[in-house]
């Protein structure tokens, strides 16, 4: 590259998006009718930019893929009847899990039912976190999963 008499070498800068949106995709909640192997719905969140519009129309929100998203089973509190998977032959208990987001801009976990008695329902967080460790806006996402017979 020349400007004048000056000579440089170009510089290729890649620079991030900016998670500014977390969401449920498409609800917060779900039930599960009991049976011998007991697997929820999806949780699913989406993590997103937000462009603006410069001439006022509508904004365009750009899925952003690869990012962390943590999920915590936070009822019930004590570890056992449940627990969290990222596949549907998963069986070990986790009860906190961070899972990348898709190409989609898709992260999202199943609750699976494992021994012990069954909760009326269970309590699960998605939070996802700026690469300087601030929240997105819309994070956390609480996702309520009954569970009836």
């Amino acid at each position: 590259m020349r400007t004048g008499q000056i000579f440089s070498n170009p510089v290729v800068i890649r620079a991030l998006a900016a998670a500014d949106t977390v969401y449920a995709t498409p609800r917060t909640a779900d039930t599960v009718h009991l049976s011998v192997d007991s697997l929820s719905d999806s949780l699913a969140v989406l993590v997103a930019d937000t462009i603006e519009s410069a001439g006022g129309g509508d904004s365009l929100t750009v899925p952003l893929a690869g990012r962390p998203v943590a999920y915590a089973i936070t009822y019930p509190a004590s570890p056992g009847p449940v627990t969290l998977v990222t596949s549907d032959t998963a069986h070990a208990l986790v009860t906190a899990d961070t899972v990348a987001s898709g190409t989609a801009g898709i992260a999202s976990v199943k609750l699976r039912l494992i021994a012990g008695p069954t909760p009326d329902s269970v309590l699960v967080t998605a939070s996802a976190r700026r690469a300087v460790g601030t929240a997105v806006p819309g994070s956390p996402v609480t996702f309520v999963v009954r569970f009836e017979p």
